[in-house]
């Protein structure tokens, strides 16, 4: 949760409309820089192709930490979200001229299996967007 808080508030601070949900304060044994480059890839995300206002959401279920990230965007279509997080993989259809390379989601996928962890996307019933990542806290 402070790891988030940090990046959350750089984010806050640019610009961004973006909060944070502490919903719990799980103790995550982990590569800090690398879950920093995983939220931040996240935001960067909601930021150029999602819609504000974005939440950051942080959880404990049973013995895993739960992070989330929603926007209020239309999302990655459900025959897209495979490719979405294959290297250098293109969706929007500005590709190439909004500055991104098509890493940050297979940034994300590779720090969430380097933690033993699982990623998901959800469609919010409001008509937002979800990626919700879950952590082990035992590894």
């Amino acid at each position: 949760a402070e790891l988030a808080d940090n990046v959350v508030s750089r984010f806050a601070r640019n610009g961004m409309d973006v909060t944070l949900q502490r919903e719990a304060e799980p103790e995550l044994q982990g590569d800090a820089l690398a879950l920093e480059r995983l939220l931040s890839n996240l935001l960067e995300n909601a930021r150029r192709y999602g819609q504000p206002p974005v939440t950051v959401q942080v959880a404990q279920q049973d013995q895993q930490a739960v992070l989330s990230g929603i926007d209020h965007g239309a999302g990655i279509p459900a025959a897209q979200r495979s490719a979405a997080l294959a290297p250098f993989e293109r969706l929007a259809e500005h590709r190439g001229t909004d500055g991104g390379s098509g890493l940050g989601l297979a940034i994300v996928s590779r720090v969430v299996k380097q933690h033993h962890g699982t990623l998901a996307f959800e469609d919010e019933a409001d008509g937002g967007f979800r990626i919700r990542i879950t952590l082990p806290l035992d590894h």
